[in-house]
């Protein structure tokens, strides 16, 4: 099977200055045997893929040979649009605000590379990146299979209609691009093309403003797992004394929220029952943006470290037993989540932390509701220490189970044939 893959970024193990990471682990294992046996492949019969990529976020070339061997591909980088260099490089980028359509939907392939492609005459082309369905036309004549990744007018939309404060600026802002991405998304090609997506509600209001498409929802893979744990000993894992708690990622609208009412809950002096569990954990924050809380929580008595940025993120991640996510706002599925489950941390996170990864609250991860729920669960975690460690195995289980690289493959493939 020969795939022509053509994306606005070119793909890499971990997120190079984007979504770079996906596309390269639904890639991984494609050739696997059980997948080919999945997808009644011959032995002999490979997923074959070209890469073509205009390469926006800049990944650079040892790693693009890196990916390229990896892989098993062949990665071609093509030119990035003279007029989009120079609204780059003239600082005008906010003229897109007058567009029409989120500016990547304008990014076109030149004639030669178009022609290119047909010459391969591939068995399917794969399009990666949402704003890039202006090249769905471009191949009338073949198979393809458009990974959006998520549904970004529900990103909006969830952003205008949720609790997170926003100026007036941020929400004229907000208010045209989720315009701007209804539009694209409710004009989307319908012919001879399937929609791929990593969140079943992201499915679901696509489908609802653009009923005419063929979308489906595979669940997100898990990316790597940390190499100094055999996956014996991450099965069986306990946790740390004192229990080490890991916040992961930047501190932005994505999380400002909720973890300062959680942050604020912790450091009540007032609230004599956190003496009761405070000596019990280590809190670390990695990322940039903690240096205010890091000193509020010093100096309420918390052990707290503070990393802006780590060389093996999961290594890093691994050192931990429990990763608090609290995530106000977001769509599709969340990368930091499956890292943490992945590498057997137990998770406590808000229902846009957890969804559309197969967990259960109370079963494989900690779902809260409230800043509250937090403390409770802190509270109570090393009391009773063996609930938790097989509450954090279960979902370790199942993430390797319903978002292993190879059965997102097979599920992904699928949808060429």
């Amino acid at each position: 099977m020969k795939i022509v893959f053509i994306s606005n970024m070119t793909p890499y193990k971990e997120n190079y200055k984007g979504t770079s990471a996906l596309p390269y682990h639904m890639m991984l294992h494609r050739n696997s045997s059980w997948v080919k046996n999945e997808l009644n492949l011959s032995e002999n019969d490979n997923i074959d893929i070209d890469v073509y990529s205009f390469n926006l976020n800049n990944l650079p070339f040892d790693k693009i040979k890196e990916s390229e061997n990896n892989l098993n591909v062949r990665i071609h980088i093509m030119p990035i649009p003279q007029w989009f260099r120079r609204m780059i490089s003239l600082h005008l980028l906010s003229l897109r605000i007058f567009l029409k359509y989120p500016i990547h939907y304008y990014l076109k392939l030149s004639r030669k590379y178009i022609d290119e492609i047909k010459a391969k005459q591939p068995d399917g082309i794969w399009i990666y990146g949402e704003e890039m369905s202006n090249v769905s036309s471009k191949f009338p004549d073949f198979p393809k299979v458009h990974t959006t990744v998520d549904c970004t007018s529900l990103y909006y939309y969830r952003l205008l209609h949720s609790d997170v404060k926003l100026n007036i600026f941020q929400k004229v802002k907000t208010y045209i691009n989720f315009k701007k991405f209804f539009r694209l998304e409710k004009n989307y090609p319908i012919t001879n093309i399937k929609y791929h997506l990593v969140g079943e509600g992201d499915r679901n209001f696509l489908v609802d403003h653009a009923p005419k498409v063929n979308a489906f929802f595979i669940r997100h893979p898990h990316y790597e797992i940390s190499k100094k744990m055999s996956l014996e000993a991450l099965a069986q894992r306990k946790f740390n004394k004192p229990i080490r708690v890991l916040i992961a990622g930047q501190n932005n609208i994505y999380m400002r929220t909720d973890i300062h009412k959680i942050i604020t809950l912790l450091c009540d002096k007032d609230n004599k029952e956190i003496n009761d569990f405070i000596r019990s954990y280590t809190l670390t924050f990695l990322g940039k943006g903690w240096e205010n809380y890091v000193s509020l929580l010093k100096s309420s008595g918390w052990d707290v470290y503070h990393k802006i940025f780590v060389e093996d993120y999961i290594g890093e991640v691994s050192k931990h037993d429990i990763q608090l996510t609290p995530i106000d706002i977001g769509t599709g599925t969340k990368g930091k989540v499956l890292d943490a489950l992945a590498n057997g941390l137990l998770v406590i996170g808000s229902g846009y932390a957890i969804e559309n990864i197969a967990v259960e609250n109370q079963c494989s991860c900690l779902e809260y509701h409230k800043a509250s729920d937090v403390l409770n669960f802190l509270k109570d975690i090393p009391t009773n220490l063996s609930k938790y460690e097989g509450m954090a195995r279960c979902g370790y289980n199942n993430v390797l189970k319903y978002h292993g690289r190879e059965r997102v493959a097979r599920d992904f493939f699928k949808l060429f044939m």
